[in-house]
């Protein structure tokens, strides 16, 4: 857990405000794995890995192929420009 602490003053007062929040990871896997939820894990994750989807993978790298995700109409509707550019010079596509 990593404890955040705000200093709060009030006149002739001072308090200190400790927020605890905990890190949930699961309770088999190695020490300071963290599996995000709706996180499928088929096999076995190293010590200290975030992982996250189906099948789980480094979660830097589910992020990326989500992002991904939103592209990709607009892949297709370039790639179809492209075969309908090819078919106009007179290849195959």
């Amino acid at each position: 857990m990593s404890p955040a602490r705000v200093l709060i003053v009030f006149p002739a007062s001072l308090y200190v405000l400790e927020t605890v929040r905990p890190k949930y990871a699961c309770k088999h896997c190695p020490d300071g794995t963290v599996v995000t939820a709706k996180t499928g894990v088929t096999q076995d994750t190293p010590a200290g890995a975030m992982v996250s989807g189906f099948p789980s993978r480094p979660h830097k790298e589910w992020l990326r192929a989500t992002a991904n995700l939103f592209t990709l109409d607009e892949l297709r509707r370039r790639v179809k420009k492209l075969e309908e550019a090819v078919r106009q010079l007179g290849g195959k596509a």
